[in-house]
């Protein structure tokens, strides 16, 4: 059904390109018969995506499925991109054919916020969407492994949660965590920014630019983050 409104369209009216975000929404969109005007959005690694599935497999015998499943996945995405007329990406250590880098930026960024006086030098940030499972499982790891160890140096440390939460869990965590506070959506992130001391980005799963790291920088606000290769699990060795 995709693929014939696509094809009414292109049939109705001449395009020089078609640009779309995701291989897998190319395939359900029937739109690799137009690979000759295709542009295409990888964004984050295909076979990436499926790996960090990994960690939500308990079975040995599907964890060697998602491996296999994952270089599959690699191989197809190498082969179509060889067909469309350009594609681009936005991990830098994953080339690809006939693509070109593209990294993540933010579009937002405020000039006229103060960032020498913050309200609260003891207050962090952190900023995500909460349906996204990496921002979830990186906030929950946070909560529970760092931000103890941060009240036991500085007592009146807070954490401030910013972004729409459905995940009912992780909701209670951040009510029943002393100084925790779930702001959920805010009309105006400027104060949010303006309020805090410094920003936290605790991700460790995800590939591409996050786009809170690049935001709190508009901002001026220094950001806490660690490289990938470093990460440990153990909070205590952190």
């Amino acid at each position: 059904q995709k693929s014939k409104i696509i094809d009414s369209f292109v049939a109705n009216k001449k395009y020089d390109y078609i640009v779309i975000r995701y291989l897998y929404y190319a395939c359900e969109c029937g739109l690799l018969k137009y690979a000759d005007q295709l542009i295409l959005d990888i964004d984050d690694d295909p076979k990436e995506v499926v790996l960090m599935s990994l960690d939500k497999t308990k079975t040995w015998r599907n964890k060697q499925y998602n491996r296999l499943f994952a270089n599959t996945v690699n191989r197809i995405t190498r082969y179509v991109l060889e067909k469309v007329f350009r594609g681009f990406y936005s991990s830098p250590n994953k080339a690809y054919p006939n693509a070109v880098f593209l990294p993540n930026v933010s579009s937002f960024c405020v000039s006229s916020l103060d960032v020498d006086l913050p309200k609260n030098p003891h207050k962090l940030l952190v900023v995500g969407k909460y349906s996204y499972y990496p921002n979830v499982e990186g906030l929950e790891r946070f909560i529970i492994s760092v931000f103890p160890m941060i009240r036991k140096q500085i007592q009146d440390a807070e954490l401030d949660v910013v972004g729409k939460m459905n995940d009912g869990e992780l909701r209670s965590l951040c009510e029943s965590t002393a100084g925790v506070n779930l702001r959920g959506f805010v009309e105006d992130i400027k104060n949010a920014y303006a309020e805090c001391g410094c920003v936290i980005v605790p991700l460790y799963k995800g590939t591409g630019t996050s786009v809170k790291l690049v935001e709190a920088l508009a901002c001026g606000k220094a950001v806490i983050a660690r490289s990938e290769e470093r990460f440990s699990r153990n909070a205590e060795t952190d």
